[in-house]
């Protein structure tokens, strides 16, 4: 069973929080949780939020599957632009600069992984290798 969750205009460049996503993509979400601390990026913070509110979420929609919450994975995760915040910087000659203050989205959905599953994709892994 699936549970997603979004973070909305997040204040800080989508290129700067794909650094940490892309650093806890495809990972189970306490392995993604115990590395966020020590990233030491500002998008850190609000990513390790929004991994708790997918937790919690995914808790909330299978209260009787409890005990499995340490196979969470983190099935996607990907930023998207939110539009940017405008703002003129003056120079010289009477003339302004344009600078654009950029926002994000987030959005992840989390999913139990079976050791079956894993299993596969190792199999599938190794034969592309070969």
């Amino acid at each position: 069973m699936k549970a997603s969750a979004q973070l909305k205009k997040l204040h800080i460049a989508p290129r700067k929080i794909r650094c940490v996503v892309d650093l806890i993509r495809s990972r189970s979400v306490e392995d993604a949780l115990n590395r966020l601390p020590f990233v030491n990026k500002v998008a850190a913070e609000p990513i390790r939020k929004l991994l708790l509110s997918v937790k919690s979420n995914w808790v909330n929609k299978n209260p009787d599957k409890e005990a499995e919450v340490d196979n969470l994975h983190i099935k996607k995760i990907y930023v998207n632009s939110a539009g940017m915040l405008k703002r003129n910087r003056p120079t010289a000659k009477g003339i302004s600069h344009l600078i654009r203050k950029r926002m994000g989205h987030v959005k992840v959905e989390v999913d139990l992984i079976s050791i079956d599953d894993d299993k596969n994709k190792q199999k599938k892994n190794n034969n592309k290798a070969k």
